[in-house]
């Protein structure tokens, strides 16, 4: 699971969207290391 820690600002804050989005592509791109862990906050 992967959760947002801010939705609101995700919407409404470019440099936060920007910054999720790099994170997100971090975990896809290293998915293996990220098995088993039951939550994933992104900033």
């Amino acid at each position: 699971m992967i959760t947002i820690g801010n939705a609101d600002r995700l919407f409404n804050d470019s440099e936060y969207r920007e910054r999720c989005v790099e994170r997100l592509i971090e975990i896809v791109l290293n998915i293996n290391s990220y098995m088993g862990v039951s939550r994933l906050f992104i900033p």
